[in-house]
């Protein structure tokens, strides 16, 4: 079937739904009023991300923001696989920072394996909230969150993707 099928679905995170369209055919990310386009594998990174079973443990500063739980030490033991499909993710503006950060935090871990010592962007810090008994990530001192999140995602492109 040559026809572009699409799903819409609705992911439920401490109460903050998330619209996403997956395009099964593997056509590159393009923001869409229903949502974003992205692959299967990014769907399955989302589903993991969005996973707080299990301990977690988050550290925050202004310059770095670090999260280790069950489904973030996971991905992490993937490794290098995951980190286009997060990178897709990151892109989609309809992701909340909850999200965002925890993606981050996987590339950051990969990375930090790769490069003992060396970091990802990260400025401005970040807040929690508790929502259900779960810790939620909020933007900290970002003027801009937009920016800070293109900012974040070039970063990450810069020196993971093309580090290979």
């Amino acid at each position: 079937m040559n026809s572009i099928f699409q799903h819409i679905i609705t992911v439920i995170t401490a109460g903050a739904a998330i619209s996403v369209a997956i395009s099964c055919c593997g056509r590159p990310n393009t923001d869409v009023s229903a949502g974003c386009f992205i692959r299967s594998s990014s769907f399955e990174m989302l589903i993991a991300l969005s996973d707080h079973s299990g301990y977690e443990d988050i550290s925050i500063t202004d310059g770095s923001i670090d999260i280790s739980n069950r489904a973030i030490d996971m991905l992490v033991k993937r490794g290098d696989v995951v980190i286009a499909p997060i990178i897709e993710l990151l892109e989609c503006k309809q992701l909340d920072f909850d999200l965002f950060a925890r993606g981050y935090c996987v590339c950051q871990q990969i990375f930090r394996k790769r490069n003992p010592g060396s970091s990802l962007l990260w400025y401005g810090g970040a807040t929690t909230t508790q929502i259900r008994g779960l810790t939620r990530i909020n933007p900290g001192a970002q003027i801009d969150v937009n920016a800070f999140r293109r900012e974040v995602v070039s970063d990450i492109k810069q020196k993971l993707l093309l580090a290979k």
